[in-house]
């Protein structure tokens, strides 16, 4: 076995080999044969994931070296559990993972699973998983940090009906995906999906909405953003939370504004929050191998 050189994922294979390895609440012992390209990525992710939980302000009693731990070893049992196999990993794809978590940062709960960065939904979509179920069959999928994975062949998607489908036919069933002909002139051909619009006075092609601090498309922003006009300028703001000024209701998080004040509605907490805290709150236990 390759052992890995980051000091991250060598920390989780000291802790997962003993001489008093630790086990995550089913009392089993945890297989020492986990590829070293898996406890590396563990290292890494837990590395990107905790840090981006201090910055987004969501840090509670715990310290950044026990979320660490307790991430990497979350992220190792998620990849060798029920269905999924180690060895099945996709080393390749690992760091557009790594790198949508930078990217996104705290927004990352805003963003549809088709843009945050696995490549591109309809040709190179990027799994963290490969399975061997091919396209029409029935397929079983789980979400890794807001990461579709399933047992789909590379390139697949488990939709919502259990079928494994190419990744565009799964997220633009009825919406067309960026790049997609939106309308021909002045004659309208389909809705853009989530988070793109339709640039009707250039390409009539479906584009990504702009997002902070860009020119609004047609008073239209990113998820997270509306459109602020002064005078002549349109440029995207973060939607704005109870208290804040407003001179409109699109500004506010509560899409209410009352007396030039947004009222009703908070920012909603950041993804990487709730997935910490799940994470800590699951049982734990460390013990000397049989």
């Amino acid at each position: 076995m390759r052992i890995p050189t980051d000091w991250r994922a060598a920390l989780l294979l000291a802790v997962l080999l003993g001489p008093a390895g630790c086990s995550s609440g089913g009392g089993g012992e945890q297989d020492a044969g986990v590829p070293g390209d898996l406890l590396q990525f563990a290292g890494d992710f837990a590395e990107k994931v905790c840090s981006l939980a201090i910055g987004c302000g969501c840090a509670d009693d715990w310290t950044k070296a026990t979320c660490t731990l307790r991430v990497s070893e979350a992220a190792w049992k998620f990849f060798t559990g029920e269905w999924r196999d180690g060895g099945n990993f996709q080393e390749d794809c690992a760091q557009a993972a790594l790198s949508a978590i930078e990217a996104w940062g705290c927004d990352m709960h805003l963003i549809p699973h088709e843009h945050i960065g696995l490549g591109d939904a309809c040709g190179g979509y990027c799994s963290l998983h490969r399975g061997e179920v091919p396209a029409g069959e029935a397929c079983r999928h789980a979400d890794f940090y807001l990461y579709p994975v399933s047992d789909c062949q590379p390139g697949l998607v488990c939709d919502l009906s259990g079928t494994c489908v190419e990744a565009c036919d799964a997220w633009y069933s009825d919406k067309l995906p960026e790049g997609g002909q939106c309308e021909d002139g002045f004659l309208k051909l389909g809705d853009c999906a989530e988070g793109l619009g339709c640039e009707t006075s250039g390409s009539d092609l479906c584009v990504r909405l702009p997002e902070e601090g860009q020119t609004c498309l047609y008073n239209l922003c990113a998820p997270g953003l509306f459109c602020e006009v002064i005078v002549a300028t349109r440029t995207c703001r973060p939607l704005l939370s109870d208290g804040e000024r407003c001179t409109k209701a699109e500004a506010c998080w509560s899409g209410q504004c009352t007396g030039n004040a947004c009222v009703g509605g908070q920012p909603p907490e950041a993804a990487v929050c709730a997935y910490i805290r799940r994470i800590l709150d699951e049982p734990w236990s460390c013990r000397r191998p049989s």
